[in-house]
């Protein structure tokens, strides 16, 4: 009996092992029979990665989480001349950060100096799908040197040292009381004229540079702040504008005809204070003609008679042309008062202007359009001499000296 039962155990024991040993045989044949299917995450979706058993198809699941972020280390800098170049990081939504290389890459533009919009696209690569283009700015420099180099009562110009790569630049009236930038007017030079400003005041400017964009304009920061006090009005000036047209002409001529002596002409060309006068008048049916040409240097008169310059030194022939000397460039360039003005003269509608000379003679003129048309001429407390101007020229070449004058005593 004892014999039979240990047999039965010894069967069992040898069965036990032998299951035992076809049981971790088969456990060791299929250990490395795995099947990898992966889909990728996304910045939208997470992904996944499926290994399956090829022998009992067992499947085991491990999750790749979203991508959460993407960001630029930096998205601001300020205009230096150098390449920016900000650095890249990527998280999953469960904090993890991913590598550079592994899990993505950057290709950043080219250039990424002048000021502007520039940038930089992320892929996605390995168990992650998808891109990113990210946007950085570089904003241009502050002006510098902010100074006025005029003020008047009125206005102020204002000028700046310019930044580099910028668009323009934008003039702000500054309002302490407030703390705010009022903007006055847009530039590309780096000078501007504010204008319609009050007399002996203070106004404090700042200016900043913009760089334009596809997508709207950057602004650098404001320069220092400058006050400037304009001026008090100035005294008005005399506005004489065609007088001194004339005054400037240099050498001109010009056909007279005088108020009281119509049936004479005269032709004036004159340079400076020198004069040449060509007359030619009719008294009783008779005509007269006559050359007269004063030196002011010499204070002498010189008349023509038969072809021949005689110097003639009386007084009264001196006063008498001064008298026709009608072109008073002395008692014009420095007066003491201009009064301008308009009225109506043969038709026409004239500009007027009453120069008063130091000496009290007054010089009345009227212009059409600009053109001199006719003059009055008063010594001081005497009636004018009135003329009709007509071929008024300011190329009339030089004046020719009388050669060789005869002197004749009267």
């Amino acid at each position: 009996m004892k014999k039979r039962i240990l047999s039965l155990l010894l069967c069992a024991a040898l069965l036990f092992a032998l299951c035992a040993g076809v049981s971790a045989a088969a456990a060791g044949s299929h250990s490395h029979s795995y099947t990898q299917t992966v889909t990728k995450a996304s910045t939208a979706k997470s992904g996944k990665i499926v290994r399956t058993c090829t022998v009992c198809g067992k499947k085991k699941t491990t999750a790749i989480p979203a991508v959460k972020k993407i960001a630029l280390s930096k998205t601001s800098y300020v205009y230096n001349g150098k390449a920016k170049t900000p650095s890249v990081t990527v998280t999953d939504k469960k904090g993890n950060v991913l590598k550079k290389g592994t899990d993505y890459t950057v290709k950043y533009a080219a250039g990424r100096t002048a000021s502007g919009r520039h940038t930089v696209k992320v892929t996605l690569r390995g168990n992650y799908r998808d891109s990113k283009t990210l946007t950085f700015k570089i904003l241009p420099k502050a002006p510098g040197k902010l100074a006025a180099s005029a003020v008047t009562a009125d206005s102020v110009t204002l000028q700046w040292t310019g930044a580099k790569t910028a668009t323009g630049y934008v003039v702000y009236r500054y309002d302490k009381a407030k703390d705010s930038y009022e903007k006055q007017k847009s530039t590309k030079k780096t000078t501007l004229t504010v204008r319609g400003l009050s007399p002996e005041t203070s106004y404090t400017f700042a200016v900043r540079a913009y760089t334009k964009t596809s997508k709207g304009n950057l602004y650098g920061a404001y320069s220092k702040l400058l006050t400037v006090k304009t001026t008090a009005v100035p005294a008005p000036t005399p506005n004489y504008k065609n007088v001194q047209k004339i005054l400037t002409t240099g050498v001109y001529t010009a056909k007279l005809t005088f108020d009281d002596a119509p049936d004479a002409s005269y032709k004036l060309s004159r340079r400076g204070e020198d004069y040449y006068m060509e007359m030619t008048m009719t008294e009783d049916g008779v005509s007269y003609d006559a050359d007269l040409y004063y030196d002011s240097e010499a204070q002498m008169l010189y008349g023509k008679v038969l072809g021949i310059w005689i110097e003639m030194d009386d007084d009264e022939m001196k006063g008498m042309a001064s008298e026709l000397d009608v072109f008073r460039l002395a008692d014009l360039r420095d007066p003491i008062n201009v009064e301008t003005g308009k009225t109506t003269w043969n038709g026409k509608t004239c500009t007027v202007e009453t120069v008063t000379a130091q000496d009290g003679t007054v010089t009345t003129l009227y212009f059409v359009n600009g053109t001199l048309v006719r003059l009055g001429f008063s010594a001081a407390d005497s009636d004018p001499v009135w003329c009709s101007v007509s071929g008024f020229s300011g190329k009339v070449g030089t004046l020719q000296k009388p050669k060789h004058p005869l002197k004749l005593d009267l």
